[in-house]
């Protein structure tokens, strides 16, 4: 009886371990899994997203876009205009070659 417990015990903790990894509670799936079922506990989060990847995902998709400042939407980091609202972004390097073909010409 006691080596029952004790697998039941390691399997929810080896559940709490995949649930930290997949970014959930692992004290709450410990706790989920103690008392309904090791396995039932690993098919719910195997099953949900994984929060982790997606955060990361998140991050990584920011630092890939800027902010509209005037309306305030999310676009590419690379965008001259603004889909939404047609704002055009300032160029800072087209801006100082435009100038330097201007000071040749007088």
């Amino acid at each position: 009886m006691a080596l029952w417990i004790l697998i039941w015990l390691a399997l929810a903790s080896a559940v709490a371990a995949y649930a930290n990894e997949r970014g959930r509670s692992a004290v709450g799936w410990l706790f989920f899994s103690i008392f309904f079922s090791p396995i039932l506990g690993f098919v719910i989060v195997a099953a949900t997203p994984n929060l982790k990847a997606e955060a990361e995902d998140r991050a990584r998709d920011q630092s890939r876009s800027k902010t509209c400042p005037q309306c305030a939407e999310t676009v590419k980091q690379a965008a001259k205009v603004c889909r939404h609202c047609g704002y055009q972004f300032p160029t800072g390097p087209a801006t100082s070659g435009s100038g330097a073909s201007e000071s040749t010409e007088g």
